[in-house]
């Protein structure tokens, strides 16, 4: 059975980084250290419980062009990769995440966490490049 707690905050981009990097630390996973990409601020945090694992789902949103990108955060399952995590996430709908054919799809490993990174107007490497920018916890 899985145990789902959601918790949605409504953070408006100008409370900055210190907000952010709040909500992050809280939930013990990786942040973004300043405004993210040209006007993208973080708008809600969903949680759950998948399997015993803790998953986020941080949305981004840009007001002026009405676009945003997701980035869910969870621990590993040992011995699996982030991609039958991935699956195994999007699987148990216990967070609101599932993604279209032509969506932007990048994962990432690092300090023992797995970040996926989905949204349908981002190129990989635009994609790629906001991930790079993380900064990781625990440890940084």
């Amino acid at each position: 059975m899985l145990a789902v707690v959601a918790l949605c905050c409504a953070l408006a981009a100008s409370d900055g980084p210190a907000m952010r990097i709040a909500a992050a630390r809280h939930l013990g996973g990786a942040y973004f250290p300043d405004e993210t990409a040209k006007g993208y601020g973080l708008t809600s945090v969903e949680q759950a419980v998948v399997d015993g694992r803790p998953v986020a789902r941080l949305t981004f949103l840009n007001k002026a062009k009405s676009d945003c990108f997701d980035l869910i955060e969870f621990v590993p399952a040992e011995g699996k990769s982030i991609a039958n995590g991935w699956e195994q996430i999007v699987a148990s709908k216990s967070v609101s995440a599932s993604p279209l054919p032509t969506d932007t799809l990048v994962l990432s490993r690092k300090k023992g966490l797995d970040v996926v990174f989905l949204a349908g107007s981002f190129s990989s490497g635009t994609a790629n490049r906001l991930v790079s920018r993380l900064v990781w916890q625990p440890g940084d």
